[in-house]
């Protein structure tokens, strides 16, 4: 018995999670207290939540019944919608709730339908546009229904208040399709809840859009203002707070959004009401989609940037936002053309023949690391170290072009005739092609039609064609012509020496002068980022015990959740990298300290190196800060903080150690991170010093794993970092 009542309590609090959390899907939220005032907006009109929650019941058993489980698909917050809009129309009866959850149940129907074509060209959202067809059924089959009519509810307290006051919060009582200063305050308050940035746009595009109909002596009933100024709103969260990473220009974007929704609604009200159709959230919807159909189409774009990843709220998209890196022409990820240590002796706009068409190419020689030098003596293609080395595919692709037959310069002459000398063209995507030139005579190793992987040798470098010395030249182009025209490119996980350290950097783009190397993994400082599925971790974080587990979530990902605080952290490893990326749920929970201390790991060899990282502002400092931040961040973008971290041997083990470049007094760094490695699975220690506030994380139980090893680690060198790695040495 005691069992039964455990099972009916745990099954009607999920049902009251599933009516909280689709309640708060109106306003793009996931948040259960903000489902609950979107339940009190609602219950300002008792007849409308009732036929609303007939209408999510009858959502919901089809949706078990037909097992549909994709959580991106908005199938109750349309089914709520069309029991409002029954709740409007008609009395509280049987009749009326039978009728409510036909419609939520078909709109499950016609939402996994739309949702399907919308994959097809896309994946754009169906947003509410379920609602809208069901509604236009649902107001042509009313009247064969039993069905009594409701007398409209007067909304008394807008007498009191300001018109345009009264009209704006109408206006966000529309939101849930009840134009009622009480439903407006809770939508409104619900909004702030859920998100600052997602208010100030919401707010921003009600009032710019009143204020232009009212300047305008715009001839519309309010009700038709109220729901333009709906659309508006919705529109200008949907696409600055949730498709695109929060800025200044997202925030205009978002605002000129909602102007095209208001300009929609305009034009399609007086046609739609000649069919004896409702306008609802049709404005709404085709301005989203135009908008986001629009920005897909670029082929770059630094100021408006979509968002990746599904975030809760604005904030946390920008949060988890990686900063702002150089542009490429295109998504192929680049590497290094050659092995080693290499200096790039013209860039971008270089001062010999980087000019017009070609100013996007590069030239690359190899330089000796005791002085720094190119060359010996300089009097025979010999003489450079360069001249023989291995040049290799940078990507993976297809061959479509060689020469392989134009004999080397001599020192200070060139080719003029055949300027590219021996070559080698790759395809690696639709428009994408890479060129490396000026290749030493009888050294390739490919052929036209030959798929290669990336790092696969091509060639050798040599003096062949325009070139009076040996050195490679790399570029990349739309077309498989020589001579085409340069397009901007960036290479991947790259080592840096313009000074004394080497410096990591993801992505970067060469200038001239650049000594660079392309990153060579450390498997034995690898073996400390592996997080094995099932492996838990208990910390004690200043006396508070918080147990992580490692998972897979449904996209694939590796995620490390908390088992006592709601949050997760996803985590990416390569063979070259370990990576943060986004972090979810509680703000004083332990993955937030590995966020801060882990955010980005090369696993290179060369224990002087360093790496980079930049941190959200918002992280750090008081409620008042986080505040201050939320406000600027829709006009300014994120404020962050650079981290610069290396890698240190300690006694216990090893250390990631960084620290800010921003001072606070003196020396003294603003941000101070440590993440202790030992023989243990997981770090040992993790402390964050922030601004004279330290957080300390330390390992107390660790799941028993045991590392497996690859064959080919035994054949390296020995690693500075193996060191509680067992065999990874």
């Amino acid at each position: 018995m005691a069992a039964l009542k455990q099972k009916l309590r745990a099954g009607g609090l999920a049902a009251l999670d599933v009516v909280v959390v689709d309640h708060a899907h109106a306003i793009f939220s996931q948040r259960r207290w903000v489902g609950v005032l979107i339940l009190a907006a609602l219950a300002t009109s008792p007849r409308c939540l009732a036929l609303s929650l007939c209408a999510l019941l009858g959502c919901e058993l089809l949706v078990r019944t037909l097992r549909l489980s994709n959580p991106y698909v908005p199938y109750g917050y349309n089914a709520i919608l069309c029991g409002v809009a029954i709740g409007h129309e008609f009395v509280l009866s049987p009749a009326s709730c039978a009728f409510a959850s036909m419609l939520g149940a078909s709109s499950v129907l016609v939402t996994a339908a739309l949702a399907a074509l919308a994959s097809c060209v896309g994946f754009l959202p169906v947003l509410s546009m379920p609602f809208v067809l069901v509604s236009w059924f649902a107001s042509g089959l009313s009247p064969s229904l039993p069905l009594m009519a409701a007398v409209p509810q007067l909304d008394v307290w807008s007498a009191a208040l300001p018109p345009l006051l009264a009209l704006s919060l109408q206006s966000f009582g529309a939101f849930v399709l009840l134009p009622d200063v009480r439903a407006g305050l809770l939508v409104l308050c619900a909004l702030a809840l859920h998100s600052r940035i997602a208010t100030l746009l919401a707010a921003g595009a009600v009032v710019l859009v009143l204020a232009l109909l009212r300047v305008a002596h715009a001839p519309l009933a309010d009700s038709t203002l109220q729901l333009i100024a709906c659309s508006s709103g919705l529109t200008a969260v949907a696409i600055g707070g949730v498709w695109l990473i929060p800025s200044g220009g997202s925030s205009l974007l978002a605002l000129g959004s909602a102007l095209l929704s208001a300009f929609f609604a305009l034009g399609l009200a007086i046609p739609l009401a000649r069919l004896g159709l409702p306008l609802g959230f049709v404005p709404f919807a085709l301005a989203v989609v135009c908008v986001l159909s629009a920005l897909r189409q670029r082929t770059a774009g630094r100021r408006l940037r979509l968002a990746t990843l599904a975030a809760e709220t604005p904030e946390q998209s920008l949060l988890n936002d990686v900063p702002q890196q150089p542009m490429a022409a295109s998504a192929v990820r680049l590497h290094l053309p050659f092995s080693g240590a290499w200096c790039c002796t013209q860039g971008v706009d270089g001062p010999y023949t980087h000019r017009g068409v070609l100013r996007h190419a590069y030239d690359f020689e190899m330089y000796s690391g005791a002085d720094g030098a190119l060359c010996a003596s300089g009097s025979r293609a010999e003489d450079y170290y360069c001249f023989g080395k291995s040049v290799i595919a940078a990507a993976d692709g297809t061959v479509v072009a060689t020469e392989n037959t134009v004999p080397n310069n001599a020192i200070g002459e060139d080719n003029s005739q055949t300027p590219w000398g021996n070559y080698v063209v790759l395809q690696h995507a639709a428009a994408v092609y890479s060129l490396v030139a000026h290749l030493a005579p009888g050294t390739l190793a490919v052929y036209p039609g030959q798929f290669v992987w990336r790092g696969q040798v091509l060639g050798q470098c040599g003096s062949s064609g325009r070139a009076p010395r040996p050195h490679l030249h790399f570029q990349l182009q739309a077309t498989p012509a020589l001579g085409s025209a340069t397009q901007p490119s960036c290479f991947q996980d790259v080592v840096v020496r313009r000074e004394a350290a080497p410096r990591f950097e993801s992505i970067h783009t060469p200038e001239q002068g650049d000594a660079l190397e392309t990153l060579q993994p450390d498997y034995a400082l690898a073996a400390h980022f592996q997080f094995p599925l099932g492996l838990m971790l208990t910390y004690d974080v200043a006396g508070r015990l918080e147990r992580i587990v490692s998972e897979i979530d449904g996209w694939g990902r590796s995620v490390l959740r908390s088992l006592d605080r709601r949050a997760e952290l996803i985590i990416t490893r390569s063979d070259r990298c370990f990576n943060c990326t986004e972090l979810r749920g509680a703000q004083d929970s332990v993955l937030k300290l590995l966020r801060l201390s882990l955010s980005h790991v090369p696993f290179e060899r060369y224990p002087d190196l360093t790496f980079r990282s930049a941190l959200p502002a918002r992280w750090f400092g008081g409620w008042l800060r986080r505040l201050w931040w939320d406000l600027k961040a829709p006009f300014v973008g994120a404020q962050r903080i650079e981290l610069q971290s290396h890698v240190v041997i300690e006694q216990r083990g090893i250390a990631i150690v960084g620290y800010s470049i921003e001072r606070r007094s003196g020396s003294e760094s603003a941000v101070e991170t440590r993440v202790v490695f030992d023989t243990a699975p997981g770090p040992a220690v993790i402390e964050v010093r922030a601004f004279g506030r330290v957080q300390r994380a330390e390992l107390v139980v660790q799941a028993p794993e045991r590392r497996t090893l690859p064959n080919e680690v035994s054949t390296r060198t020995a690693s500075p970092f193996a060191i509680g790695a067992g065999g990874w040495s």
